[in-house]
């Protein structure tokens, strides 16, 4: 049979200028149509280390990609990992934190 040849057609990149790979940017991943949620549970902002950040990109008719929204709880602190899990439903995107004080 015919061999399938796939080739990158686009890298996402999170704008945050602190997202490197330390920030297990990617560790998870949903897709539904063009819409993509990456997590990226190690990511720190000024609320404390390894806090987490699930990023939502959108994908154009022309098949480029642009970083949407930047998700972060909003009672997050250090170490919660928001963004080790996460899903893409119609209209509805959910995240997991399970470092979080209250899911134990």
């Amino acid at each position: 049979g015919a061999t399938a040849k796939w080739k990158q057609t686009a890298k996402l990149v999170a704008s945050e200028a602190h997202s490197t790979e330390w920030s297990w940017f990617g560790c998870s991943l949903a897709i539904l149509d063009k819409t993509a949620l990456v997590g990226a549970y190690r990511e720190d902002d000024y609320e404390g280390s390894d806090r987490g950040t699930a990023y939502v990109f959108t994908r154009a008719n022309d098949g480029s990609w642009w970083q949407e929204a930047a998700l972060k709880p909003s009672d997050g602190l250090a170490d919660d990992h928001f963004g080790t899990s996460v899903a893409l439903g119609n209209d509805i995107a959910v995240v997991g934190a399970p470092k979080e004080d209250n899911s134990y």
